[in-house]
């Protein structure tokens, strides 16, 4: 019989996902600070049936469906951003003549340097930050070669009776997306005029991956400072009063110190 502690099952994360805490960035577009909303696409994974005599057995397919990504954003009253999208689906569609298409495939690289760049300014790529609940940045969801598929109107009306500024939704198709873990604050102290060596809370793997600053001034490793296993040492003591930060950049490794 099978005995369930109820204490050793409970939560150790109570820093619960907060739908208000994420930023996105278009790479292609200037949408970042106008962007009200957006989604993590949901996936589905096909499947069969395997038939037998009685019930047919369900079996696991091999091709993965993503959904869309969603993205709604304040427009400035220039429409610059707004333009910015509607010219990127014209030149896709080239609604007009075939100049409209070479415009916009020859619009530049500006893409993540790990897609294709043959196909020029086709396609883009964006990050969707997930933040902490003191708006660090946690997890990064990063999405390869997207491109706009839908644009919503903009609706004017003399007969509001409130500003309600106009927000349009764009909606993307993209190749794939995957999760990265974004820079992460390992540790804060606080400096006292003569302690030099301070203790991490986990080792890094590579002390390359550390971003280390006094007062938001970086700090250059072995110059500055060095890391033994879990510790970090100062070649001359922060001085009183002083904050320092230890940041693990993304896309790195850190061993747990038990």
């Amino acid at each position: 019989m099978t005995t369930i502690n109820s204490h050793t099952r409970q939560p150790t994360k109570l820093d619960y996902a907060e739908p208000t805490k994420f930023r996105f960035s278009l790479i292609k577009l200037p949408v970042e600070y106008f962007c009200t909303a957006a989604n993590i696409p949901g996936i589905t994974l096909g499947g069969a049936n395997q038939p037998t005599p009685l019930k047919d057995i369900p079996i696991p397919g091999d091709k993965l469906d993503y959904d869309t990504l969603n993205i709604s954003f304040l427009v400035d009253e220039n429409l610059e951003n707004y333009r910015e999208i509607h010219g990127w689906m014209t030149g896709l569609g080239f609604p007009k003549d075939y100049k409209q298409f070479r415009d916009v495939a020859r619009s530049g690289q500006d893409r993540f340097p790990t897609t294709n760049e043959d196909q020029g300014g086709l396609y883009s790529d964006a990050t969707l930050f997930i933040l902490t609940s003191k708006n660090n940045p946690n997890i990064e969801i990063r999405f390869s070669d997207i491109y706009p598929i839908s644009l919503s109107g903009l609706d004017y009306n003399q007969q509001e009776s409130d500003i309600n500024y106009l927000t349009a939704n764009v909606t993307f198709a993209y190749k794939i997306y995957e999760f990265a873990r974004g820079n992460q604050i390992l540790d804060t102290f606080t400096g006292d005029g003569a302690t030099r060596t301070f203790m991490l809370s986990n080792a890094p793997e590579n002390p390359n991956s550390l971003l280390v600053k006094l007062d938001n001034v970086e700090k250059k490793l072995n110059k500055d400072y060095r890391v033994f296993g879990n510790t970090i040492q100062f070649t001359k003591a922060p001085p009183g009063s002083t904050a320092i930060t230890v940041t693990l950049s993304s896309n790195t490794t850190i061993s747990v110190v038990s």
